[in-house]
């Protein structure tokens, strides 16, 4: 045991069991429980969805611990794992269950933000742009405070947690377009690594945000006033995905969380329904950091970079943001985008495709 705490995490076992207590009491807390179950009691087949690919895309970054408890627990009939939420208080909030204690915390920031975000700023209409700043600002927000709350053992594995929101100015012109917005994860440590060894992962992602009332989206818009808008999401050489906002004119008093679609699993270009194939956005991270097949890797911060703005003008994001374990990202992708800005063509031209015209309903 002793072995097991000094390669996962490089502290003792008061330290773990104090962690494990105070993130205990943070999700047992009554608004943000009941704010999660929503989505148990609104779409049950969503919920069991997210509950499967969080014990089952995700054992790659699992310990030795997490898969002994994963697998006894689901061997031996026990209703641990039944639900989505009893997924999230009982293995994925304990943070012995994972090798990497940076992607844990990111997970746990994650899902603290998007709680927030569900409570406080979608229950009254808010325009897209507006949504996606609020979501960003918990977002960096939860990632400072769970990086202090972890940061004993983030040093014991030689690591930290931050955020780092890149300067789009350099760019030119002003980031207003207001819709997608870009997520660079770049960790590395012992996530999906063979002995405890070293592995970098950079995933580059592009979102695209969309307000909708349950149980569909409208996603008819027309980019560069020709083509559909998830025709480019498509076409992207990253992950890309909507995320949709559960936000009306009327108000709603018990908001969905926010969701995660792949692009790849829309098939319409005129509407999707949120509920089938969607993830909450801390596990959708998670997900596309540990299934390659889910989240193309780049190779450098350039790459990722360029993967990026592919089918995006520089102009056009929102904002891009750099998640990762090592707190000298920000610089070195901020370098690299402006290496990028002045490599790059400033004008995008989209590729001739045919206008779609919109399904007569």
């Amino acid at each position: 045991m002793t072995m097991n705490f000094s390669k996962y995490f490089g502290v003792s076992l008061d330290d773990v069991l104090q962690i494990k207590q105070e993130t205990r009491e943070l999700m047992t807390d009554d608004r943000h429980a009941a704010a999660r179950r929503t989505l148990d009691a609104v779409s049950p087949s969503t919920s069991l969805a997210i509950r499967s690919a969080l014990l089952e895309k995700t054992h790659l970054m699992q310990s030795e611990m997490g898969h002994i408890q994963r697998i006894s627990t689901i061997r031996d009939g026990r209703t641990w794992f039944a639900q989505r939420e009893d997924v999230v208080l009982n293995f994925m909030a304990e943070p012995l269950n994972f090798r990497d204690a940076a992607v844990w915390t990111m997970f746990m920031a994650t899902l603290e933000a998007t709680t927030e975000f569900q409570i406080h700023h979608c229950i009254t209409e808010a325009k897209e742009d507006r949504l996606t700043g609020n979501l960003i600002g918990l977002w960096g927000s939860q990632c400072r405070q769970w990086g202090k709350r972890m940061i004993k053992v983030l040093k014991g594995q030689r690591s930290e947690l931050l955020l780092h929101e890149l300067d789009l100015s350099i760019g030119g012109g002003e980031q207003a377009d207001g819709g997608d917005f870009g997520v660079i994860l770049d960790f590395e440590g012992m996530t999906g690594a063979s002995g405890g060894a070293p592995v970098r992962h950079i995933v580059p992602l592009v979102l695209q945000a969309k307000r909708y009332q349950r149980p569909t989206a409208d996603i008819s818009h027309i980019s560069a006033g020709i083509i559909k808008q998830r025709t480019l999401l498509q076409s992207n050489p990253c992950a890309s995905a909507y995320i949709f906002y559960e936000n009306a004119k009327e108000g709603i008093a018990h908001p969905l969380p926010a969701l995660v679609k792949a692009a790849a699993a829309v098939g319409s270009a005129n509407r999707t329904d949120v509920l089938t194939d969607s993830l909450d956005l801390a596990s959708y991270l998670l997900v596309v950091l540990a299934d390659p097949s889910l989240g193309i890797r780049a190779q450098s911060p350039k790459d990722a970079l360029n993967m990026i703005y592919d089918r995006a003008s520089f102009n056009k994001l929102s904002a891009l943001m750099v998640v990762s374990s090592d707190g000298t990202a920000g610089p070195r992708y901020q370098n690299a985008c402006s290496e990028v800005v002045v490599e790059r063509a400033q004008d995008y031209e989209p590729p001739e495709e045919e206008y779609e015209p919109p399904i007569p309903t």
